[in-house]
């Protein structure tokens, strides 16, 4: 029995990530929502205190935006579960401008220069300069990890282009 509940879990976990990459799913609900139904679940299911802080005045992304730094949350905090031993994380959304996410956790931390191939370090990067973001990595040993992902301003012949659409 324990074997198939398992499974079942496994099954709707992978559901639930499905849906979440789903660009038309970013048409009704906001990033804010989405982070703040994740840190409940991360309090329900993996017991790790979670908590999410909004500063500014609430704004929209465009679906694709959240969608990348959506996956790019996910990546960090999947991490930081699997990694870091922290027992609180903490997610703050800053309207800015500039848009910025941060995701910082009480685990033991790391040297990030000696981190083995850095392989995620690139992805996740990669992921946000598709977007026009910045990702930055703070980290020590002893002393958590906090991820900043910051938008980049835009550059001049961007905004003529999105104000000639407009």
């Amino acid at each position: 029995a324990s074997s198939l509940e398992a499974l079942e879990m496994g099954i709707e976990e992978i559901r639930r990530l499905t849906h979440s990459l789903s660009r038309e799913l970013w048409m009704n609900r906001t990033l804010a929502d989405a982070i703040t139904n994740e840190a409940a679940r991360l309090e329900r299911v993996v017991r790790i205190r979670s908590s999410v802080r909004t500063e500014g005045s609430s704004r929209t992304l465009d679906p694709d935006t959240s969608t990348i730094l959506y996956r790019v949350f996910q990546e960090t905090v999947n991490n930081a579960l699997k990694h870091s031993r922290a027992s609180t994380i903490l997610f703050t959304l800053r309207y800015g401008p500039p848009f910025t996410l941060i995701v910082s956790d009480n685990g033991h931390g790391f040297d990030p220069a000696s981190t083995k191939g850095n392989g995620g370090f690139g992805t996740i990067r990669h992921r946000c300069g598709l977007i026009g973001f910045d990702a930055r990595c703070e980290s020590a040993p002893g002393h958590g990890c906090t991820w900043t992902f910051t938008e980049k301003p835009a550059a001049p012949s961007e905004l003529n282009q999105r104000t000639r659409k407009a």
